[in-house]
């Protein structure tokens, strides 16, 4: 969501602070708001470093982890010199996961036994003027063709992707109005993978908008 006439291109220098994590995972805000700063560098945007935000509003003893007030806002833009502050929390947060389960495989499988028999011996018939001649000759082999069924229950591993669900919202630190709120979930092989699509995605869309020339 984006607030109707409001020009982003004054929108130069953001600070993004923690997001709230979720519940599973308390490390999950902070991971959150790292890609978004980074993509908003990404972006060819000034990132204030959180670190260096936070002891700047612990230095002037603005509250560091509760909410922050309009007052606060305020006195943050003009402390670090941000013009608007991304805050945001994690809701969905669901680590991917290996489930074996029974599956019921039948197979059909053929077997072939090759019988060789005893060579069996026998003497020619002499002619006249010549010694008798004898010699082994093979009998035919025999072929023996086995078929079993099988009908059992196999264990097979299934992958479970990982789904992560991210909302944040824009304050701009001269009004402290909201100018941008965004939410989505997105299911990757594994957390951080799907937490940078997700993300990219939203910064992506944000930074159309900022880039937008403002209409007077």
């Amino acid at each position: 969501m984006i607030k109707q006439g409001y020009d982003f291109t004054k929108i130069k220098k953001i600070a993004v602070l923690e997001f709230k994590g979720s519940q599973i995972n308390d490390n999950s805000g902070a991971m959150a708001s790292d890609i978004v700063a980074k993509y908003l560098l990404k972006g060819g945007y000034t990132v204030v470093d959180r670190a260096d935000l936070v002891k700047l509003m612990a230095d002037n003893h603005l509250d560091v982890n509760g909410v922050i007030d309009e007052s606060q806002m305020k006195e943050i833009g003009k402390l670090s010199g941000v013009d608007a502050i991304i805050t945001g929390s994690v809701p969905v947060y669901t680590p991917e996961r290996k489930e074996v389960v029974l599956v019921r495989m039948k197979e059909f499988t053929t077997n072939t036994t090759y019988n060789v028999q005893n060579d069996q011996h026998r003497t020619e018939a002499n002619k006249p003027g010549e010694q008798s001649r004898g010699g082994n000759y093979p009998r035919p082999t025999q072929a023996i063709v086995t078929s079993t069924m099988t009908d059992d229950e196999t264990p097979v591993t299934h992958t479970i992707q990982a789904e992560i669900g991210v909302t944040c919202k824009m304050i701009d630190v001269a009004t402290g109005e909201v100018v941008w709120a965004a939410s989505d979930t997105y299911e990757g092989a594994n957390i951080q993978t799907a937490c940078e699509y997700l993300v990219s995605s939203m910064i992506e869309k944000l930074a159309k908008q900022i880039n937008k020339p403002h209409k007077k």
